[in-house]
């Protein structure tokens, strides 16, 4: 993409990362796609369909695992997201049920319910990678809180 600098000169400004939100519930799929989208975000929501069918969308910066999502459907996304981690870097966030004891599989995991607020330094942490796989609301012996 190109953004005009002056009237003489345009700088190159790289696109932003998509965010590909998937889950068993299409209404709150949409609902977190919208929740990206009116914080800046270029969010959509895909069927899991897509997964089964066509793997990853190429232009996929980010999964979001949406509620709702079975196991064998999250199996689905997960196999296709490391079948294209292969070719670059790809973060998977995982929206859990907050007493979920689900493994994180090298992705983080975000209890949920959560605030817009966690929800949104997950997807900065994730896209920008300043920080590894974690679990928000969960400390390890011998670590501070990762909240707030």
């Amino acid at each position: 993409m190109l953004v005009w600098k002056s009237s003489v000169t345009a700088k190159a400004v790289p696109a932003a990362a998509i965010i590909i939100v998937v889950g068993g519930d299409a209404v709150v799929g949409h609902a977190l796609e919208l929740l990206l989208r009116g914080s800046g975000y270029d969010a959509r929501f895909e069927a899991l369909s897509t997964f089964a069918a066509d793997g990853t969308p190429l232009d996929a910066g980010l999964i979001l695992l949406a509620p709702g999502l079975d196991e064998r459907g999250r199996e689905t996304v997960l196999t296709s997201v490391d079948v294209a981690r292969r070719g670059g870097d790809l973060s998977v966030i995982e929206l859990v049920p907050a007493m979920s004891s689900w493994p994180g599989e090298g992705h983080a995991l975000l209890p949920w319910p959560c605030r817009t607020e966690d929800l949104e330094r997950e997807v900065e942490t994730a896209l920008h990678g300043t920080g590894g796989p974690r679990r928000v609301g969960v400390t390890r012996p011998g670590e501070k809180e990762n909240r707030p």
